[in-house]
């Protein structure tokens, strides 16, 4: 089980595809921003629909690796990856909550 979450940006719808694909940004600890696209309940528990309005800013589960000063090492819950085949991101402290 995740043991934090992590902030992102919903960016747009991409499928209507049962049950539904958007596509998803997080900004790095180095100012870098990745996407994610994948299923919305992979994502998160929260209703995304075509009509939803973006961006939209969300949470998504992961876990935590190594903590170095403002910087926390995550791991995507779900084997979620970035567009790039990144399973994780160093990404400022003040954008995750541990759960």
């Amino acid at each position: 089980m995740a043991d934090a979450i992590v902030r992102a940006k919903a960016l747009r719808w991409i499928s209507d595809d049962q049950p539904g694909v958007i596509e998803v940004s997080i900004v790095d600890s180095d100012g870098r921003e990745h996407r994610i696209i994948e299923k919305v309940p992979v994502l998160t528990s929260r209703e995304f629909t075509s009509a939803s309005a973006f961006p939209a800013d969300l949470w998504i589960r992961a876990d935590t690796g190594t903590i170095e000063g403002e910087r926390v090492q995550v791991f995507f819950a779900y084997s979620v990856e970035t567009t790039e085949g990144l399973i994780g991101l160093a990404v400022a402290t003040a954008d995750v909550k541990w759960l």
